[in-house]
């Protein structure tokens, strides 16, 4: 097996004022690409018995391949496809985003969902790429089009800030052939996307409560926290270690003592990002 894993830095900081447009984007790239669409995609995917995967988070965009070594040649030939030749046909865009919107009125009735979306709301000042969901709401899913998709990508798929990695059973000059075979070509955009002007820490606000009332919700969600220590902390691992401890496991004291031992919950747990 030989797997292949290919990051770019570009993911939902780079929105701007359209939350919601890089997680989307990604989601679309195996939708349909060269000459193939998403039906033919997969089909050739199982007929080479790989699989591939589209994602985005805040800071990268990944485009993740795995195949058994024999047609290995053959999946980064569809991998290379859904990286440079994209087609975001406009019935794809369309059919992809009425799915996205209902699932964003799905979640008004998940209390776990409305606590994260309102906990980033209010801990982030607006402005901060933090601030909006990485999923977007409905006015900035509603808005989505193939061009607005398509420029997008344009600007955010830059050879510049791309990593690949493969492993597997596969050599260096093995792995350098391929990919220059199938990404040589690809060329930086002639308009890449600004970087995101990241603020400084949030300030921390004062102890407050913000309620999201739901007559007739059988369950509450409480959620307690702020902005956290910068990830290049010399104290990153201890912070960790003491996460594990505190709530970031099923065995670890917030879930034992509120569920295990005294019945008050289903579940409690914390983490640190």
């Amino acid at each position: 097996l030989v797997n292949a894993r290919l990051t770019i830095g570009a993911g939902a900081r780079l929105d701007g004022d359209r939350p919601g447009l890089a997680t989307f984007t990604a989601n679309m790239l195996h939708e349909g690409a060269g000459k193939r669409d998403a039906f033919a995609i997969a089909a050739e995917l199982e007929y080479l018995g790989a699989s591939l995967s589209t994602g985005s988070g805040w800071e990268t965009t990944t485009i993740a391949l795995d195949a058994p070594k024999r047609t290995f040649a053959q999946a980064m030939d569809l991998m290379a496809d859904v990286v440079l030749r994209p087609t975001f046909s406009k019935v794809d865009v369309a059919r992809q985003r009425d799915l996205r919107l209902a699932g964003i009125l799905q979640q008004r009735d998940q209390p776990g969902a409305v606590a994260n979306l309102v906990f980033s709301h209010v801990v982030f000042p607006e402005g901060h790429p933090y601030h909006a969901p990485a999923g977007g709401d409905s006015a900035s899913t509603a808005a989505l089009d193939s061009a607005m998709v398509r420029n997008f990508w344009n600007r955010a798929a830059d050879p510049r800030k791309a990593t690949l990695i493969v492993t597997g059973d596969i050599t260096l000059a093995e792995a350098r052939a391929l990919a220059t075979a199938r990404f040589g070509s690809w060329r930086a955009p002639s308009r890449p996307l600004p970087a995101p002007t990241m603020p400084s820490e949030p300030p921390r606000p004062e102890t407050r409560i913000v309620l999201v009332d739901k007559p007739g919700a059988v369950q509450s969600v409480v959620s307690i926290g702020a902005p956290g220590i910068d990830r290049r902390s010399e104290d990153y691992a201890a912070i960790t270690l003491m996460n594990t401890i505190l709530g970031g496991s099923f065995s670890a004291r917030l879930n034992d003592i509120l569920r295990e031992q005294k019945g008050y919950t289903y579940g409690a747990f914390s983490g640190y990002s």
